[in-house]
């Protein structure tokens, strides 16, 4: 009975607030949004079981305002959170040395750079992070994913990941130290110089001309510049990138502005000194200024792409200092390829389309030999059977995956005449063990490269 009076006093009192609100005159709608706010705040902090402070409040009402616009990478930035951005921007941070991407609304490990805490402790790209010190990343925005796993030196942060090849979950506990790295890392594969660039920041241009000066010092048959995991970065380096290896004065990209209008982007850079042929490796987690860098040389013929389809950020994002503390980052503008081809929510096909999917070890154990294999026949062995092919080489195999259809009679004849001899369309047992070693070898081989190296004619 006591409660009853006072929901209606309540109530009262909130449609009164609404009235006053409605009767201000149209200069006070600008008010009317700030007094909602500061009476939201008054029952909060007056009426509410929970103690709360207004930093708080605020805080959260600026999230909210920003979450309301439903774009994933538009977030308000606290100071730390500000901090930490900018300093993974810069090239200097404290934390575990991993890409991350949200995927499906789940965080995902795009790539774990060598020598780093997370490759030290297991974590490997393709792995979802499930929880963060057991705080659930299903409602965290990237930038708020990114902060709980930075820290303080010699600090640790235990990581549940969940492992799709496998299906099993397991926490990691990584020990942060201070990760300070080179963007660009390059070899020789023969005759063919490989250049990996990890992430577009501030020093990526210095190093990638560090890497071309490589050309100098032996005849080269080609160059393949591997942007496989790649989550992106400064739009500024993405174009000076591209614009190494492209004419001067040609457009890089269009930007998109909200009303349709867009802008040409070009490159600043002079361009290297050779006009060898590429090829680009891509794959999923190729996403924003790689995406950039990818079409780019596609569309002007500059390079074979060869991979996966990319990821499909074509979306920018401009972080601003606001004057009473924290930042904001939100999505300013699109960008497509420089004729106009859409990246955003789309990604980039690839030239000559290879996958690694086939490379998961789970399937071993059913390429068993336990029963002949032949056309028309079902089942997990069959299915382990296309992945085999296809890790040593003989697809796509576009049949339904676990149905021993036409492609993958086709596939395994090809298996046999280069392995055994006698391609009569029928998976022995002797076949099985000669397939499951071939695939054991494929999964330390990058098929990838592989393919792009003989585009290239490598030696």
């Amino acid at each position: 009975m006591l409660n009853r009076p006072a929901r209606r006093v309540a109530l009262i009192v909130g449609l009164i607030g609404l009235i006053i609100c409605a009767s201000l005159p149209a200069q006070a709608e600008t008010g009317s949004f700030l007094e909602r706010l500061d009476n939201m705040r008054w029952y909060l902090q007056n009426l509410g079981f929970y103690p709360v402070t207004e930093e708080q409040l605020l805080e959260g009402a600026l999230k909210g305002m920003v979450k309301a616009i439903g774009d994933p990478y538009s977030s308000y930035l606290t100071d730390k959170e500000l901090s930490d951005l900018l300093s993974g921007v810069y090239g200097t941070y404290g934390g575990v040395g991993m890409t991350i991407s949200l995927d499906r609304a789940m965080v995902k490990v795009n790539s774990v750079m060598k020598g780093q805490p997370a490759e030290e402790s297991g974590i490997r790209g393709g792995d979802y992070i499930v929880s963060i010190d057991g705080r659930s990343t299903h409602e965290l925005t990237l930038t708020e994913a990114a902060t709980l796993i930075k820290g303080p030196p010699n600090t640790m942060v235990k990581l549940e990941i969940w492992r799709p090849a496998t299906n099993q979950t397991k926490v990691y506990e990584v020990t942060r130290r201070i990760i300070q790295y080179n963007p660009v890392e390059w070899r020789w594969e023969g005759d063919v110089l490989v250049i990996t660039l990890a992430e577009f920041n501030e020093h990526i241009v210095r190093s990638l001309d560090t890497a071309l000066a490589e050309l100098k010092t032996k005849t080269a048959q080609g160059i393949i510049l591997d942007l496989r995991n790649n989550g992106g970065g400064l739009l500024e380096a993405s174009l000076e990138v591209a614009g190494k290896f492209l004419p001067p004065g040609l457009p890089i990209a269009r930007v998109y502005n909200a009303d349709g209008s867009y802008e040409a982007l070009k490159a600043q850079s002079k361009p290297a000194e050779t006009h060898l042929p590429m090829v680009v490796l891509v794959n999923g987690g190729t996403a924003s200024a790689s995406e950039i860098v990818a079409s780019a040389l596609r569309d002007y013929g500059r390079a074979k792409v060869v991979g996966e389809t990319t990821y499909g950020k074509g979306s920018i994002q401009v972080i601003y200092t606001l004057f009473n503390g924290g930042g904001l980052k939100i999505t300013t503008s699109e960008y497509t390829g420089p004729f106009g081809r859409k990246i955003n929510g789309v990604g980039i096909e690839p030239d000559h389309v290879v996958t690694r999917e086939a490379q998961q070890e789970p399937l071993f154990a059913y390429l068993d030999g336990k029963r002949v294999l032949k056309q028309g026949m079902v089942g997990l062995d069959v299915l382990a059977l296309q992945r085999a092919l296809m890790a040593v080489g003989h697809g796509p195999i576009v049949d339904q995956e676990g149905w021993f259809g036409s492609q993958t009679l086709v596939a395994l004849k090809g298996f046999e005449r280069l392995r055994t001899g006698g391609p009569d369309g029928l998976l022995t047992e002797g076949e099985a063990v000669i397939l499951s070693n071939a695939w054991r070898q494929a999964l330390d081989k990058d098929l990838q490269l592989a393919r792009a190296l003989e585009l290239l004619g490598g030696r």
